[in-house]
């Protein structure tokens, strides 16, 4: 975990190789969800991205770039069990 979107992008950067996955708040503090999900994938393209939020609109806002099958959307709360499933799924799909 980070404390910014920022940090969460610099590690990024430094571990492409040995990161399976990246879990993204919607509401960051000094970046939003869309711009770091851009740099997300300006820096892999096929990096696995889940997206979470509590906000109802939040999918809605997300929804012109959800069908790519690298990005997914968990509304919160979720259950334990939800999530797991989602993160299988995901990791399962992507290079690893």
């Amino acid at each position: 975990a980070f404390e910014s979107g920022h940090q969460g992008l610099v590690h990024l950067n430094e571990n492409k190789n040995r990161t399976a996955l990246v879990y993204i708040d919607f509401m960051l503090p000094n970046l939003d969800a869309h711009c770091l999900i851009s740099l997300a994938k300006a820096i892999d393209k096929n990096i696995p991205l889940l997206i979470c939020s509590g906000l109802p609109q939040a999918k809605e806002e997300l929804n012109d770039i959800l069908n790519d099958n690298t990005l997914a959307f968990i509304e919160k709360p979720f259950e334990v069990d939800s999530l797991i499933k989602v993160l299988i799924s995901m990791v399962s799909q992507s290079r690893l």
